[in-house]
């Protein structure tokens, strides 16, 4: 996946962003896919996290003092909210924070992102279910962010793959 794909998914797939939030998206999606490779987690979840905990808008500071693109709490980074609210430095601490979970989780995608959300308050039960109803609402909504990606990203694959082969797309 290229900086440019991630752009055209992104657009294609969370259509209600303003003009704004799609140019922060775009400007910075090949940093998205750079710092997901070097940290081996899919660059789609990783702008699912983005689109739901700020919607692509980099000076978010949520009511927690969460702070930019991925809503990192400072005290867990080595940065400050004010440099946390630079594109670059919020991908790469959000993109390190979910490796670290998805890792703490062994491989498990929903509970990396409750953890991520929550830290370890939010181990599942005994009985497989979400410490908090809030939490699993989080995970839901940013798998349904990541299918919606997921699904845009594959229609694109399947078209470009027609292209190649000389098929019309119409």
């Amino acid at each position: 996946m290229t900086g440019v794909e991630l752009c055209i998914v992104i657009k294609a797939s969370l259509a209600w962003l303003s003009p704004y939030q799609e140019r922060v998206a775009c400007d910075n999606a090949a940093y998205i896919i750079q710092q997901s490779e070097k940290r081996d987690v899919d660059p789609l979840i990783v702008a699912a996290i983005i689109y739901r905990e700020s919607a692509f808008s980099p000076r978010v500071v949520s009511s927690a003092g969460a702070c930019g693109l991925t809503q990192v709490i400072p005290k867990y980074s080595k940065y400050t909210c004010e440099q946390l609210k630079q594109p670059r430095v919020a991908i790469r601490e959000g993109v390190r924070a979910l490796a670290k979970w998805l890792s703490w989780a062994g491989g498990d995608m929903d509970t990396a992102l409750c953890g991520y959300n929550a830290g370890t308050k939010c181990i599942k039960s005994p009985q497989g279910r979400f410490a908090r109803k809030v939490k699993r609402r989080y995970v839901k909504r940013v798998v349904e962010s990541y299918s919606k990606l997921k699904d845009e990203y594959d229609k694109f694959n399947r078209e470009r793959s027609k292209k190649a082969h000389g098929v019309d797309t119409k």
